[in-house]
């Protein structure tokens, strides 16, 4: 009895330890899986899946931000960082050895630091960084509309419109091309306002009514002006900063030619409304997009095909409601 009984405890042992390491391996992959990918700095309390989170908090791979009243900024494990101002939301993930950041509403600052495998998805956008020596820095807006915009301070990116399948870079440099029989020079706007600001102009009033105005790719008619300012039709995507900018006529050859990729069909439309000569329309009130990053700012940039030179800048954006 006890020779027979002998080989089948040992067998029945060597089943065990087999087993348990088998059912180890999963364990220890989930283990890993669930390690922190970042902490959260804040000053107030953010929801982290709707749930209330202070300053501190582990922050896992899955996890999403919704920012209400104080500013999120989420530290990762390689040094990189994103940060989450008032009315923003995202979804950060480790994949495939990289950050991925789920972008859904308001504003996301951030700071890839070099070689960081990071990817920002934005409604139809996928933006992949491309730079391997520098840091990509900068900032991204996704709007109630689902419009996008970025600018970038330093870095580059690869984009892809999920869509149509067009893809296109994005960079920091600025654009240096400007089209025939147009006018410009340096200016001021406000993000999400409709009017433009050269103190050195001194044009006559209603001048440059029905002409466009072209700022890093950004077209919009001008509905009236006065001697340092003109009034748009619509409002301004691209942060609150000094642009150089062009004014040319509001023809599809003419905005081709001062290198516009957004805008264009809002552009060539006739004013709904005619607007006083002597009263142009004051622009609303409404606080000024002071974004995260700071020096030059470069609107996002698309290679474009035939038509408009390639590396033009461009505000990203989908069809509106109403087209």
């Amino acid at each position: 009895m006890i020779s027979r009984r002998f080989p089948v405890c040992v067998a029945g042992a060597y089943f065990c330890v087999a087993w348990l390491l088998a059912a180890s391996l999963p364990l220890r992959a989930e283990t890993a899986g669930a390690l922190p990918i970042g902490r959260l700095a804040t000053s107030g309390t953010v929801a982290v899946d709707s749930i209330p989170a202070p300053t501190g908090t582990a922050l896992f791979s899955g996890d999403r931000l919704s920012v209400q009243e104080s500013a999120a900024f989420v530290r990762f494990g390689g040094g990189s960082s994103i940060v989450l101002p008032r009315g923003s939301a995202a979804s950060i993930y480790r994949k495939d050895g990289g950050i991925l950041i789920r972008a859904e509403r308001g504003v996301l600052g951030f700071h890839f630091v070099p070689r960081e495998e990071a990817r920002i998805e934005a409604g139809r956008y996928t933006l992949t960084a491309s730079s391997r020596n520098d840091a990509e820095v900068g900032e991204l807006v996704v709007d109630a509309d689902g419009r996008i915009a970025m600018a970038l301070t330093s870095g580059s990116f690869s984009a892809l419109d999920t869509q149509s399948g067009q893809s296109f870079n994005v960079s920091a440099q600025a654009p240096g091309k400007s089209g025939p029989q147009q006018t410009g020079g340096d200016g001021t706007l406000v993000n999400d306002t409709n009017t433009f600001t050269d103190p050195a102009q001194s044009w006559p009033e209603n001048a440059l009514t029905g002409k466009c105005i072209v700022v890093r790719g950004e077209a919009h008619r001008i509905l009236a002006n006065k001697d340092t300012s003109l009034t748009i039709q619509g409002t301004w995507l691209l942060f609150s900063d000094n642009y150089k900018y062009l004014i040319t006529e509001c023809t599809a050859q003419a905005l081709m030619d001062a290198e516009a990729v957004i805008g264009i069909e809002e552009a060539l439309k006739e004013p709904v409304a005619p607007v006083a000569a002597s009263a142009p329309p004051s622009p609303p009130v409404r606080p000024a997009s002071t974004g995260m990053s700071r020096g030059t700012k470069t609107a996002i940039y698309a290679g474009v095909a035939g038509g408009a030179a390639a590396g033009v800048a461009l505000a990203v954006s989908r069809k509106s409601k109403s087209q």
